[in-house]
């Protein structure tokens, strides 16, 4: 086999690189699997996974994510549907990241080198975020790995264009865009950059471009509605908070430093010295080693959050920085092709390759904590939650994202979700479906994150509250009696 032959010093040294990728793969994945923790977007998944197929619909359409991801989880957990839920949920985010491992030593190995390939796959399985994210029950490693190969290939169809090549691009762009709408904007950032490259260098690609796009966007269509619909939901109301200069600079440290943080909601990611460290070097390495390819490279990753950034000042807020991930291949493998170029001189090389080697492990320690908490959290929500027993009605203020986590946990009850802006309280409890429940032997639940003795003092309800550890779950539970 080709790709596992060696020919010289770079060679041996990329394959250290890969089998100490393969090493921090394995010992990330013992953490995470080995006691399993989720948090709310992976219950989201998982809850969405245990619903009937016309709940499972509605769901999809109604998130604010493309539907792919959650279609090819569902298959997937009913095809292993003897292993833990959760398991298998971690398990398939994990299979892109060996996919990346098989990438990486065959198509990278062959446009780049050895040194390259290892330096790469070592940093995709060691750099701060990225695993923790591959190893969430969501979309993102899937997005990591359509869009690294997609770029791989749109290189090889620069350098020796076919059919085949064209293919399988024009089949990963379509299966991007239907996983992540970041993905899709990724997507779409490799098919600029290539449409530039072309113009200026290659005109006889532009007709298969052509196609290529337009197959792109004929397989899109379908869901453009659905897009609208999820848009208009997103403008009227959305959690990501607005981004300062402050948000940007953290984007580099969640890039670049170890990660001390679980960066899930609006928190900022710390500097560190290290951190800056890494940044300056990356930023060394470009100016000493650029080229063509590595700027366009670059210029792919910028213009994601970029285009995240500019529509989040013009209208609602909608990125996060995890947004990134999908897109955070290209820029890892700018690093590694600069590295690699670095070889010879070993005062550039050594030092580098030691910061990423601490940052890697560094990594390793502090994702501990925050999985632990993961896990601690799910056995507490699932302790508190299951001991509500079943055939109850569990009402869900709408403004709150606990109706998932609810439906997860507490399957075999009635679910109720209350919008205040729809009807007050009174109104909504007398419905004649709740009020059947109730006459025939349910309890009525109702979850918020308020006092509701307080808030709905003459509503003329009896809420005794439920003890709960608020501080660590972030909600309380009343039994209402009337």
């Amino acid at each position: 086999m080709k790709f596992l032959k060696f020919n010289n010093k770079e060679d041996y040294v990329g394959i250290i690189f890969f089998i100490i990728g393969i090493i921090f793969l394995l010992i990330t994945s013992y953490i995470e699997l080995s006691k399993l923790g989720v948090w709310a977007d992976e219950i989201y998944s998982l809850a969405m996974i245990k619903m009937p197929l016309n709940d499972f619909i509605s769901y999809s359409i109604n998130d604010v994510h493309p539907i792919l991801y959650y279609v090819f989880l569902k298959i997937f957990c009913k095809i292993f549907y003897f292993i833990d839920l959760t398991l298998t949920g971690k398990i398939f985010s994990l299979i892109p990241i060996l996919l990346i491992g098989i990438l990486s030593i065959t198509k990278i190995k062959k446009n780049f080198g050895m040194l390259t390939a290892g330096i790469f796959f070592f940093c995709i399985c060691s750099m701060p975020r990225i695993l923790t994210s591959a190893l969430e029950v969501r979309m993102y490693s899937w997005g990591l790995f359509f869009i690294t190969t997609s770029l791989i290939f749109a290189y090889e169809i620069t350098n020796n264009p076919n059919w085949k090549k064209w293919t399988i691009l024009t089949v990963l762009t379509i299966l991007s865009i239907y996983t992540h709408y970041f993905s899709a904007i990724a997507s779409f950032s490799i098919y600029l950059v290539m449409l530039i490259y072309i113009i200026r260098k290659d005109k006889k690609l532009l007709k298969n471009w052509i196609i290529s796009a337009i197959i792109c966007i004929i397989a899109y269509i379908p869901w453009l509605p659905i897009t609208y619909g999820q848009i208009l939901n997103v403008n009227t109301t959305y959690w990501i908070a607005p981004i300062s200069i402050n948000t940007v600079i953290s984007y580099i440290y969640y890039i670049f430093s170890p990660a001390y943080q679980a960066i899930r909601n609006n928190e900022l990611a710390s500097p560190t010295i290290l951190g800056t460290l890494l940044f300056v070097s990356f930023i060394y390495l470009y100016y000493r080693n650029k080229d063509e390819f590595t700027t366009n490279t670059l210029l792919i990753f910028i213009l994601v959050p970029s285009i995240g950034i500019i529509v989040s000042l013009i209208s609602q807020p909608i990125f996060h920085i995890r947004y990134i991930i999908p897109v955070i291949g290209c820029m890892w493998l700018v690093f590694s092709i600069f590295l690699a170029k670095s070889f010879e001189n070993l005062k550039v090389f050594i030092p580098i390759t030691i910061l990423i080697l601490i940052i890697g492990i560094l990594g390793i320690f502090a994702c501990m904590p925050i999985h632990n908490q993961d896990v601690a959290t799910t056995e507490i929500e699932h302790d508190y939650i299951s001991n509500m027993g079943e055939n109850n009605v569990i009402i869900i203020n709408y403004a709150n994202a606990y109706f998932p986590l609810f439906k997860y946990y507490a399957p075999n009850n009635h679910h109720f979700m209350y919008n205040p802006s729809d009807s007050n309280l009174n109104d909504f409890l007398n419905n004649p479906d709740i009020i059947y429940y109730k006459n025939t032997g349910s309890k009525i639940y109702y979850v918020d994150n308020i006092d509701m003795n307080e808030t709905y003092a003459e509503s003329g309800f009896n809420f005794t509250e439920i003890p709960t550890n608020e501080a660590t779950i972030g909600y309380k539970i009343y039994e209402i009696i009337y």
